[in-house]
């Protein structure tokens, strides 16, 4: 983070030092690298805020693994999950703050799913990854990079970016919300 050529991705990292936000190297639960999300730190339940984390996830065995000419897809991939972290931050609704909690804490999904739908919660889901994907996209065209999570990024800012955006997910995101996806998309539901 603190070699970041983003300056507010730098600025997170100076949050790491005062604890009010966290960074866990661990075996990632997911396919992913990293992702961003929260934890209670108190043992507190929901829908009390306060005992909100943020807190990125690295998988201990990625960055372990990373040779010098990978450093730019891990830059990459803390572009995309600091998006995510500013989406929290600009959330305005219990709700949606929570909804950056959903996988890591039953309570917050059930507090989640009893004020949204699942098409709701499913439709925040999908926003929120295609707001930060296109940001990926467009910070790899500043920095002049073309090779990286193609054909996705051709699509970004054109009518297609949502069928590009669905065939990237190929299937992966939390299984009710494949059939909103697919309507987001306006694609057929994979079998």
């Amino acid at each position: 983070f603190a070699n970041h050529p983003d300056p507010e991705i730098r600025a997170i990292a100076a949050l790491f030092k005062t604890t009010s936000v966290q960074i866990h190297l661990m075996d990632a639960p997911q396919a992913a690298a990293a992702y961003f999300g929260l934890r209670f730190h108190d043992g507190g339940v929901p829908p009390d805020l306060r005992n909100l984390i943020p807190v990125f996830i690295v998988d201990r065995k990625w960055i372990a693994s990373l040779s010098s000419a990978q450093t730019r897809n891990a830059m990459l991939i803390l572009t995309h999950e600091c998006e995510h972290y500013k989406q929290w931050q600009r959330a305005t609704t219990t709700t949606e703050k929570l909804s950056f909690a959903m996988e890591a804490s039953e309570e917050a999904a059930r507090i989640v799913l009893e004020t949204w739908s699942v098409e709701q919660a499913c439709t925040k889901w999908w926003m929120d990854e295609s707001a930060a994907y296109a940001h990926q996209c467009h910070v790899l065209r500043e920095w002049g990079i073309t090779d990286v999570i193609e054909p996705l990024c051709r699509s970004v800012d054109t009518p297609q970016w949502n069928s590009a955006l669905f065939d990237h997910f190929n299937g992966r995101g939390p299984p009710p919300c494949q059939p909103t996806f697919a309507r987001l998309a306006d694609r057929p539901l994979p079998e």
